[in-house]
């Protein structure tokens, strides 16, 4: 069953669809009577049915309601570096949501090349992420952060900080009440220094990811994907 975005409560009883979300509806050629799932970002997804449509907007009746669905039970943040290429970060942003990301930070560390990140492209990104993979949650997607600020500011609101590194140990299994951050460099990694940092703060772990170098979107995503997978102990 298909998945579009759109606003609405958990005591509705119908939802109008309009704008880009209808014209998402249409592109899937939903037909009067046929179901499809609304998610509203904000914990609920909804089955629905639809009633009426017209040129502009369409008129879809509430069958069931239902929260977090496609949520993991931990909360998994992703730190990247930003990237020279938005589209590689972009790329890696998406897949991370498709994974179950709940929150991102774009690193501003000493080897990016850009400095900022204009978050506000990443939300529509972030839409059609959770569409594809079913989640009723929106990840929290923070403005850009320094790497000093959010060792300062972030880096202890985690049970764990996962590092991917080629002496690393293996990521062993992580009970599914703890939370977790991947932290992820720009194409130049992490400096030396910001590496140190990263090793001496107490819930931080080294992880090995095999023994080919990874380009930052291969790491990310092979690093959410593996603490995704293991949440259920």
């Amino acid at each position: 069953m298909d998945c579009i975005f759109n606003n609405f409560y958990e005591n509705d009883q119908r939802i109008v669809v309009e704008n880009d979300s209808f014209y998402h509806l249409s592109a899937l050629r939903i037909r009067i009577g046929e179901e499809i799932l609304i998610t509203n970002g904000d914990g609920l997804m909804a089955k629905c049915s639809l009633i009426s449509i017209n040129k502009k907007s369409a008129e879809l009746e509430i069958i069931e309601i239902n929260e977090n669905i496609g949520e993991s039970p931990r909360r998994i943040g992703l730190a990247i570096g930003i990237l020279d290429n938005r589209d590689r970060l972009e790329f890696a942003f998406e897949k991370s949501i498709e994974l179950g990301i709940t929150d991102f930070y774009p690193l501003n560390a000493r080897y990016s090349s850009n400095k900022k990140y204009d978050t506000k492209r990443l939300n529509t990104k972030a839409i059609a992420a959770i569409c594809q993979s079913k989640r009723s949650k929106l990840p929290i997607i923070n403005e850009t952060i320094t790497f000093d600020e959010y060792i300062r500011k972030i880096a202890n609101e985690y049970d764990y900080l996962f590092l991917a590194d080629i002496e690393g140990s293996d990521l062993e299994l992580i009970p599914s009440e703890k939370s977790c951050c991947i932290l992820v460099g720009p194409e130049g990694g992490f400096s030396e220094e910001e590496i140190q940092i990263i090793k001496a703060l107490d819930n931080s772990k080294l992880v090995k990811l095999g023994k080919r170098r990874l380009r930052a979107e291969t790491a990310a995503i092979t690093l959410v994907s593996a603490i995704s997978l293991n949440f259920h102990i």
